[in-house]
């Protein structure tokens, strides 16, 4: 017992040692950084200039200055070249404790979730990885049965489904996002309720050949429709926080996730700004010219020859892409196969719908570190 004591302090004088060497070759702002421990901390830097050095100088603060175990730290990175450097680099600071930091990728991280809580996950089964071609088969059986009028069941002789590939590609960006199939439904809905007003408050303004004396017109037509917007999304985050509060984070019984409030601009907010920047360079130059550009790009007549807001005649075929996502992970989960970016996007349902695995994760990671954070996305955020 005594020659362990003995080779924990000779170790602990060894970690002391080499960290206030490395610390006293940190410039003023990296020494901050590292001192920094509890709270959220930004490092902005250059590449080479040291952004891995400090990341593993904060774990090794953290466990000098706190009671935090390596097991209570986690660092995500996006490659698993980065993930190897950055453990390479800690081990060299703090020894082989550093094997016991959680240190991933995002996508082995979620693995790593799945794997050691796999009853929160598939109802338990044992799913596989599905390669390109299941996906595509997968995909091929459901354009198969779409109805004939659908507008994504376009076919080549030669090419065979026309949007099969694009539909392959939106998936992998919508599961990138953090999307689940009735969060882009829910998004597809308010989109729909906002190209309503768009079309009450905007086009009127836009019905005439453009002229000067137009401006003002559309300036009241510009803040009608951002007040519009703005109004729908405080109503539609007051009614989240009411229904978050009276779910208490729960599942609603449909297997979707209650969602706290989350704030953004409205449609109508966005299409509102890009009239204002539109208008201001027009008023700028006291001629139309900007204000007519607008118009063309995002003004056109339907199949009936009425004035329409190019995006809404979208909503049609984004509504049939939504059910073919909903298809699609139907299938997929059916087949026992998941997709890449499927990781994180199971591992965000799971969390949301999970109150025991989210608590029993926040109680194990009470410090969370990424590296290169502005590659993340929206999906990545989530987690």
């Amino acid at each position: 017992m005594k020659a362990q004591n003995n080779s924990q302090h000779d170790s602990r004088e060894q970690f002391e040692r080499i960290f206030a060497d490395r610390y006293k070759k940190l410039n003023a702002a990296q020494k901050k950084a590292v001192d920094t421990i509890d709270g959220p901390l930004l490092v902005v830097a250059g590449p080479g200039s040291g952004k891995t050095e400090i990341l593993g100088m904060r774990v090794a603060r953290i466990l000098k200055e706190t009671q935090a175990m390596p097991s209570n730290i986690l660092c995500l990175t996006f490659t698993d070249s980065a993930s190897q450097n950055m453990r390479d680099r800690l081990s060299r600071l703090i020894g082989e404790r550093a094997y016991s930091v959680a240190i991933h990728t995002f996508h082995n991280f979620c693995v790593d979730i799945i794997r050691k809580h796999g009853e929160f996950f598939y109802h338990g089964a044992t799913f596989r990885a599905a390669d390109p071609i299941t996906q595509i088969s997968v995909l091929e059986n459901l354009f198969n049965a779409l109805d004939h009028d659908d507008p994504l069941r376009s076919y080549h002789p030669e090419e065979g489904f026309v949007y099969l590939k694009a539909t392959q590609n939106a998936i992998s960006n919508i599961k990138k996002s953090g999307l689940m199939p009735h969060e882009l439904v829910e998004i597809l809905d308010d989109n729909e309720k906002g190209f309503e007003t768009i079309s009450a408050t905007v086009l009127p303004a836009f019905e005439e050949r453009l002229s000067k004396k137009d401006f003002s017109a559309i300036e009241r037509a510009v803040q009608a429709l951002a007040d519009a917007g703005s109004k729908r999304v405080k109503s539609k985050a007051a009614a989240q926080e009411a229904d978050k509060g009276g779910a208490h984070g729960k599942s609603d019984g449909t297997g979707k996730a209650s969602t706290a409030a989350i704030a953004f601009h409205s449609i109508e907010e966005a299409v509102a700004s890009s009239i204002a920047d539109a208008l201001s360079e027009a008023s700028k130059k006291d001629e139309t010219e900007q204000i007519s550009k607008w118009k063309a790009k995002w003004i056109v007549k339907d199949d009936e020859g009425r004035k329409v807001f190019k995006d809404a005649l979208n909503i049609g075929r984004m509504r049939s892409f939504a059910a073919l996502y909903k298809a699609y992970q139907t299938e997929m989960h059916r087949l026992g196969y998941f997709d890449f970016d499927d990781m994180i996007l199971d591992v965000i349902q799971a969390l949301s719908t999970n109150a025991r695995l989210r608590y029993e994760l926040q109680e194990q990671y009470q410090y969370l570190l990424v590296d290169e954070f502005q590659d993340t996305n929206n999906a990545q955020m989530r987690i």
